[in-house]
């Protein structure tokens, strides 16, 4: 970072008291293996303590208490791929919104989640890694995930919603924008934004992001097919119904 953001990680402090990791005993197998070998992983207890299924952020998974499997090694397969775009298509319920939010947690710059992933978890042992990666990146996390709208109108004010919440995340970046920028910020976050405008929205966050902070910025995308989805399962197989 070349100083352009002063961030406040007052919260980093905060005591948390957190179960360790259930390792999973086919890990040590899938070490030099292949991505989905190692999602395919899980314990081979059928007593293993119950683990909530409700929670997609995995920083509150870890604060519940429960044992997690460990799939933190996930992280380390995703990052050397060294590619432009990862997609991850298993079935639903399979851990992929949970995965994401892992990889969100100890990338994002304006966080310290050391301790989400200790005592004992496999990123964690490879310490050099660790250092040079861990909470070192400007990181977009959206949700698409839509169940609801029916409509293309329906799903537009849906995606303006979504952004308006994406932005509030990035209000310090007000602190920095010129004068046509901060009025674009300001116009998605109060969710007024026009279709072209919401549709660029990442990408022009994207861009402030990258210029700000001279760094490369992490985009991770949950349900990305869901508005596709969505319209499919009205049976609109063309264009949605406008209103």
């Amino acid at each position: 970072m070349n100083g352009f953001l002063v961030l406040d990680d007052s919260d980093s402090n905060e005591t948390v008291h957190l179960q360790p990791l259930m390792v999973s005993p086919e890990m040590d197998g899938v070490k030099n293996g292949n991505l989905g070998a190692m999602i395919d992983a899980h314990p081979s207890s059928a007593h293993a303590p119950e683990t909530p299924l409700s929670k997609d952020d995995y920083g509150e998974l870890r604060k519940t208490g429960k044992p997690v499997v460990d799939k933190s090694f996930f992280i380390k397969l995703v990052l050397h791929e060294r590619v432009p775009v990862v997609l991850i298509t298993r079935p639903r319920r399979f851990g992929k919104s949970v995965n994401l939010s892992m990889l969100r947690h100890f990338l994002d710059f304006t966080e310290n989640s050391t301790a989400l992933f200790q005592p004992g978890s496999e990123i964690a042992r490879s310490k050099i890694f660790c250092v040079n990666l861990q909470n070192r990146w400007p990181v977009v996390h959206v949700d698409l995930t839509d169940r609801d709208s029916t409509t293309f109108v329906q799903a537009l004010n849906r995606v303006r919603s979504t952004m308006s919440r994406l932005y509030k995340d990035f209000t310090f970046l007000l602190k920095v924008l010129d004068p046509t920028e901060t009025q674009q910020f300001n116009t998605i976050l109060a969710g007024n934004g026009t279709e072209s405008e919401t549709a660029f929205a990442i990408v022009d966050l994207m861009e402030n992001l990258k210029d700000r902070c001279k760094s490369k910025v992490m985009l991770l995308i949950d349900g990305y097919d869901s508005p596709s989805c969505r319209r499919s399962s009205t049976g609109t197989t063309t264009r949605w119904p406008t209103s």
